[in-house]
């Protein structure tokens, strides 16, 4: 195990020095906003010469670069956190929404604008990945972890899904001052984004769907709602897909990935 260094005096005044400027900067972005905050007004509630505050950002991009940062290693801490838990893909999309929903109330929405569209500029003072970011990462995993448990479609792309979902909360929050107006949206997005994720079953099927063959209901379900149908059923507890006809298993097919179920349609040869 490496130790620690501890920081110079010099470092840790520099560090002070940057953290007040950031202080200072955010209060003003959110007072008047990023493009109309004054230098000197900064500088003055830091109580550092105007020089100081260049020589730590180099713009007043840079502060919202550093807020950025900042702000996402936060809400990934509180996400991971909450993944770490028991929990539902539904629950996981919800702590998102919450999160997010925090952060802008935190900030504000004049400077939670500025935040996004900073983020999205092409003007964007430096350049990097989405794997930059935490959050969408832990995202991503999330909705991959629920597609391989078989929660979700093993089609469905796990960054566009995460990404489209993430500019449906952005969306609302920009575009929408009703707080009453926002839940309800946010709440048809979450049911929206599952919806569009998970493995769509017909009333018949969802029927039968999560059942073990060993459960003798099962079966005759099948044969109720099929009686002259043969159908593929996923049996989730062994991992293979069982021929049904009349409530009969007549064979079986090793494929764990397989996760649809489907009606043959007419009678099996």
């Amino acid at each position: 195990m490496t130790p620690q260094v501890k920081p110079s005096a010099r470092e840790t005044r520099r560090l002070q020095t940057r953290q007040r400027l950031l202080d200072a900067a955010v209060a003003e972005f959110k007072r008047v906003g990023m493009a109309g905050a004054d230098v000197n007004a900064i500088v003055a509630a830091a109580g550092v010469a105007h020089g100081t505050f260049f020589f730590h950002f180099p713009s007043k991009e840079h502060v919202l670069l550093e807020l950025e940062r900042h702000e996402e290693a936060h809400l990934a801490e509180e996400f991971a956190r909450f993944l770490d838990s028991t929990h539902h893909l539904t629950d996981a999309l919800t702590e998102v929404v919450h999160l997010v929903t925090g952060l802008e109330q935190q900030l504000g929405p004049l400077l939670f604008k500025e935040l996004l569209a900073l983020h999205f500029s092409p003007s964007r003072p430096t350049k990097d990945d989405w794997t930059d970011h935490p959050v969408i990462v832990l995202l991503v995993r999330e909705i991959e972890r629920a597609r391989g448990d078989g929660a979700v479609h093993p089609e469905v792309d796990a960054f566009y899904s995460a990404t489209f979902f993430l500019l449906g909360i952005y969306g609302v929050l920009t575009t929408t001052d009703r707080v009453e107006v926002r839940d309800a949206m946010l709440l048809k997005l979450v049911a929206s984004a599952v919806r569009g994720l998970e493995i769509h079953w017909s009333v018949n099927e969802r029927s039968v769907h999560g059942l073990s063959l060993g459960d003798s209901s099962l079966r005759r379900r099948v044969g109720r709602h099929h009686p002259d149908h043969c159908v593929l059923v996923l049996d989730v507890l062994q991992h293979r897909n069982v021929l049904i006809r009349n409530g009969r298993a007549l064979g079986c097919q090793r494929d764990g990935a397989r996760t649809q179920l489907r009606c043959c349609g007419g009678r099996p040869e």
